[in-house]
C-alpha cells in the first residue's frame, strides 16, 4: 500500500533538510506522544537507526528503522520493519526557488506475513482518510518548519 503526499515551504532546501535530519528533535517529538524511541546506532547520517515502541489499533507494536539513503540535501530513505510488514519512507526535497521547497513524502508498505496481510487490507480500506491524515500532517510539519526558519531570521537581523 502507498501513501504519497507534498507540501511546499517557504524555506531554503538547505533548511529544511536540516530539520528533517535533526533525529534528536525527532526522537523528542515521537516520545512527547507516548511512543518509546531508542537509537541503536548514532551514526550522524546513513546507518542510524532506531528502535521504536508504539500502540497502534489497541495492539502494542515494535518497529524497527534504519536510514538507508540520505543525499544532502535532496532525499533521505528510511527502512523499516515491524511483525511481517515492511516500510520504506522516501523524503525528497526539490528547490523551487532560493526560499521555497517542495517535499514530497512517500509512504510504501508491504506485508511479509498472512496477519501483516490482514492489516494492511483493513488500511487500504481507509486509504483516503489516511491520505488526508497523512497529508495534514505533513502540511502542519512544513508550517512548523517554515515558522521556524522566519523566527530564525528575524533573529539574525
Amino acid at each position: 500500500m502507498k501513501l504519497s503526499t507534498r507540501v511546499d515551504i517557504e524555506a531554503p532546501i538547505e533548511y529544511v533538510f536540516s530539520v528533517l535530519t535533526d533525529f534528536a528533535s525527532l526522537e523528542r517529538q515521537a516520545m512527547r506522544r507516548g511512543i518509546e524511541v531508542t537509537r541503536t546506532d548514532t551514526a550522524p547520517a546513513r546507518g542510524a537507526a532506531w528502535d521504536v515502541v508504539l500502540d497502534y489499533r489497541g495492539k502494542t507494536r515494535a518497529i524497527s528503522a534504519r536510514v538507508v539513503e540520505f543525499e544532502t540535501p535532496e532525499h533521505l530513505l528510511v527502512r523499516s520493519e515491524t511483525s511481517g510488514v515492511q516500510i520504506l519512507l522516501s523524503v525528497e526535497l526539490l528547490t523551487l526557488s532560493r526560499s521555497h521547497t517542495r517535499m514530497m513524502l512517500a509512504l510504501d508498505m508491504r506485508a511479509q506475513t498472512l496477519p501483516a496481510r490482514v492489516l494492511l487490507q483493513s488500511m487500504k480500506f481507509g486509504k483516503n482518510k489516511l491520505t488526508r491524515k497523512l497529508s495534514t500532517r505533513v502540511g502542519s510539519w512544513g508550517k512548523d518548519i517554515e515558522g521556524r526558519f522566519c523566527a530564525g531570521q528575524t533573529q539574525l537581523t
